[in-house]
């Protein structure tokens, strides 16, 4: 009979387990991956955040996206952070020395708090080429969301 218990018990914390590992974004997560996104992965974070990761077909530097980014953001009650010297977001370029191959970067990085200052979001959108390739349109987006 104690066996038959454990059992239960053994059960019923898989169950569980199982319930905690699929849980579903929340609507405000969701809307950040827009129309025509690929590769497109959700996970929550142990703090109870959500990384989103996608690619996106984007003309640098993606105004579009930008714009919807930041509306989005905006009606969600974050505020953008001031970076760096300059006070402004922007893109920069810089060369990848991790890859075997030469590689360079455009990156944009836009760190997102709430009116109280707690920093909630952060963005990071990307793209990449080999030295002897012309840069493309593939866009990488991560965005971190608590």
């Amino acid at each position: 009979m104690r066996y038959r218990y454990i059992a239960i018990a053994a059960a019923l914390l898989f169950s569980l387990v199982s319930c905690a590992q699929t849980t579903e974004p929340p609507p405000k997560v969701k809307a950040l991956v827009v129309e025509g996104a690929t590769n497109v992965s959700i996970h929550p974070l142990d703090d109870g955040g959500w990384q989103v990761t996608f690619d996106l077909c984007a003309a640098w530097p993606a105004k579009d996206f930008l714009e919807y980014l930041r509306k989005h953001m905006r009606d969600s009650n974050y505020l953008p952070d001031r970076l760096g010297e300059k006070g402004v977001w922007s893109w920069d370029e810089h060369l990848d020395t991790s890859k075997k191959d030469e590689a360079y970067v455009r990156q944009y990085i836009a760190p997102w708090s709430t009116i109280a200052g707690k920093q909630t979001a952060l963005v990071s959108l990307q793209y990449f080429r080999l030295a002897k390739n012309d840069w493309d349109d593939k866009l990488r987006v991560y965005i971190i969301l608590r």
